[in-house]
């Protein structure tokens, strides 16, 4: 089934149903998307660019406060990399749980 149109509850419930969200703008002033990725615990992976660089601390910055993956070359396989280092995060469920719990 398809939706065309937008329906703030739905936006909310599938953020909230997802482990991790993808966000690889190649610009992005503030961003909000990410923030309800974190609030919900699902771990962002975004581009470091504005407001994603700003709100997402990635494990090679601050392995304590890590709470999302960061990339930073706008390129497929930066993307493919970062997505490669979101399954190896899902194999570890201890430390998943500390960035859902840092998110």
């Amino acid at each position: 089934m398809a939706r065309v149109s937008y329906n703030e509850g739905l936006a909310h419930r599938i953020e909230a149903a997802c482990d991790f969200y993808v966000m690889p703008s190649r610009y992005e002033p503030s961003g909000l998307n990410q923030m309800y990725s974190l609030r919900y615990g699902a771990i962002p992976i975004v581009r470091a660019t504005g407001g994603l660089d700003d709100s997402v601390v990635d494990f090679t910055e601050d392995a304590k406060r890590a709470n999302g993956i960061k990339f930073q070359e706008y390129s497929a396989r930066a993307l493919a990399k970062a997505i490669r280092k979101a399954l190896a995060l899902y194999q570890q469920p201890d430390l998943l749980r500390r960035f859902r719990h840092n998110a």
